[in-house]
């Protein structure tokens, strides 16, 4: 059996049995055993989670602990697993709208410009780095609105060793528009939606 996520992360047979074989537990033993309960346990809540953003990230964490020497399942399922997840939930709810931050990312990234010849929007889109859950980064030009919330918010540019943090500065342009303002984006877009629902009905 394997399971492959919406955005690629995968856990086969294959890959479980390296994992026994990397740890030296025969996956008969009692050990062995409460391994694969602790995995199908934190597999389980990652199946029945409803966020698509915290299901991935939840489905990425399995699969660095999978190919991680250091911690056991059991460990991690016990000491690890709830906490981390928890910490995601709250991360996730301190981003700005992500569909609001998506456009304005969406905006620089056609106004970013290092050779100083393009002076306007329509130019190509600058590539986007993405950082990963735990396995490095990801570079993306157009599907940006699969990157989760909280990724997005740590995401950059590259121009040559500088680096420009789009995604910070987006969050802190927001808030402070909030501030200066007195408004609420997220109450916004729910206004929003809900006005766009109603023109479709």
């Amino acid at each position: 059996m394997s399971y492959r996520s919406e955005l690629g992360a995968e856990i086969t047979e294959e890959r479980l049995t390296a994992y026994f074989q990397e740890k030296g537990i025969s996956e008969n033993s009692s050990v062995g055993e409460r391994e694969r309960s602790a995995f199908r346990e934190m597999q389980k809540e990652a199946f029945e989670e409803q966020d698509p953003e915290i299901r991935e990230f939840m489905w990425a964490t399995l699969c660095f602990y999978c190919d991680e020497a250091s911690m056991l399942f059991t460990y991690i399922y016990e000491n690890r697993w709830a906490e981390a997840v928890a910490e995601q939930r709250h991360r996730k709810a301190e981003c700005k709208p992500k569909d609001l931050s998506v456009d304005l990312e969406d905006l620089m990234s056609r106004c970013c410009d290092a050779s100083g010849y393009t002076k306007h929007h329509e130019g190509p889109r600058k590539l986007l780095t993405v950082p990963g859950y735990h396995d490095g980064t990801q570079e993306i030009r157009n599907d940006v609105r699969s990157v989760p919330g909280d990724l997005l918010r740590r995401s950059f540019y590259k121009f040559g060793s500088h680096k420009f943090h789009v995604g910070s500065a987006i969050h802190e342009i927001l808030s402070h528009i909030e501030c200066r303002y007195g408004l609420d984006f997220e109450q916004l877009e729910r206004n929003r939606a809900a006005s766009c629902s109603k023109e479709n009905n």
